[in-house]
């Protein structure tokens, strides 16, 4: 009985790794994501501070989420178009579409050690915590995106077709897949 529980913990611990590395593209889309989420959470409250003393305190608000949302908006765009064009073997696009992903993320970690100076004041015992904190924030979507990158690049030809060697399930199978998000169009090949 003690080697059938062995073996079945071993069946579902290659279950579950196969099901996390099948779905590590998606996975790793979630937490950029996630990243990018927060970093525009944090830029909506700073902006809000901002406009709300400085320039228009009436459109706050509007003009906060309109800034946040576009920052983070291009991130996310950028997550997606850059591992699609490393996919499909174009390099140098995808290299500029990583710049400028780069440039953005370098604005963003400006923003956060902003953010993270005003919060920390008469907090000094604090003040390295918020630091750190929200600069790994920002840093963790651009990581997680070269991540992607990596992961991805080389899985499709450039007509399209994917690899037969990097698919893990039959084409008859119904499952998320990461395809509509690189691809632009949602088709499944």
């Amino acid at each position: 009985m003690k080697n059938f529980n062995h073996n079945h913990e071993k069946e579902l611990d290659q279950t579950i790794m196969n099901w996390l590395s099948d779905h590590s593209a998606t996975i790793l889309i979630i937490a950029a994501v996630a990243s990018f989420f927060i970093t525009g959470f944090l830029e909506f409250f700073h902006y809000k501070e901002v406009f709300g003393k400085a320039l228009i305190p009436e459109l706050a608000v509007t003009i906060s989420v309109m800034f946040a949302m576009f920052f983070q908006g291009v991130r996310c765009a950028t997550i997606a178009n850059s591992a699609k064009q490393f996919r499909l073997n174009r390099k140098i696009r995808g290299a500029f579409v990583l710049l400028v992903s780069l440039g953005v993320t370098i604005f963003c970690a400006y923003e956060a050690q902003q953010i993270a100076t005003i919060w920390e004041k008469g907090h000094p015992e604090i003040s390295g915590y918020i630091h750190l904190g929200t600069l790994c924030v920002v840093w963790a979507g651009w990581v997680l995106e070269i991540i992607l990158v990596i992961s991805v690049a080389g899985d499709e030809k450039p007509d399209g077709h994917q690899n037969q060697k990097h698919r893990s399930r039959p084409q008859n199978q119904e499952a998320f897949e990461l395809d509509p998000f690189l691809n632009g169009n949602g088709a499944k090949h």
